[in-house]
């Protein structure tokens, strides 16, 4: 399973995932997604194998490492 969600922050798509991925956080972008105009901002979290208490901690982390 997976959420996808938009993230209002100043990094582009791979300064964020650059900065959830030193956090820890597994996070893809959706651009290859689309076949054109794909947005800027909206991510993928897959949490289908991951606790809830796992699920909050990493949500912690992204907020934290994306400030």
């Amino acid at each position: 399973m997976h959420v996808v969600v938009r993230l209002p922050t100043k990094f582009h798509d791979a300064g964020v995932l650059s900065r959830a991925l030193a956090a820890g956080v597994g996070l893809a972008t959706t651009r290859p997604d689309y076949v054109s105009d794909p947005p800027t901002g909206a991510y993928i979290l897959s949490f289908a194998a991951l606790e809830p208490a796992t699920i909050r901690e990493e949500i912690r982390r992204l907020a934290q490492a994306l400030g």
